[in-house]
């Protein structure tokens, strides 16, 4: 179990769709650039992963909604995990 799903949030910032279990939040970030299938719903995930390949016009759909996500940057995280761990010192 990954809470959050790096790898796919990896993929998604460089425009590459994908196809996933629930995953965490995923459905909250990815919008229509993330197929999400149940947990051992194999028709269902072949399903999705052959129309990725089969349907150009679907793929670069999802592709450009992909690139479109605004993620913050590592140094993003890393300053507002940061001011996070100052306020908790500074209650301390």
């Amino acid at each position: 179990f990954e809470g959050f799903g790096m790898g796919l949030a990896e993929a998604l910032i460089r425009g590459i769709p994908v196809v996933s279990t629930p995953a965490g939040c995923l459905d909250d970030v990815t919008k229509d650039a993330a197929v999400v299938v149940q947990v051992g719903d194999r028709p269902g995930f072949s399903d999705a992963v052959a129309r990725l390949i089969e349907d150009s016009r679907y793929r670069a759909a999802m592709s450009n909604t992909a690139w479109g996500l605004v993620w913050p940057s590592w140094a993003e995280v890393g300053a507002t995990v940061g001011a996070a761990i100052d306020q908790m010192e500074a209650r301390a």
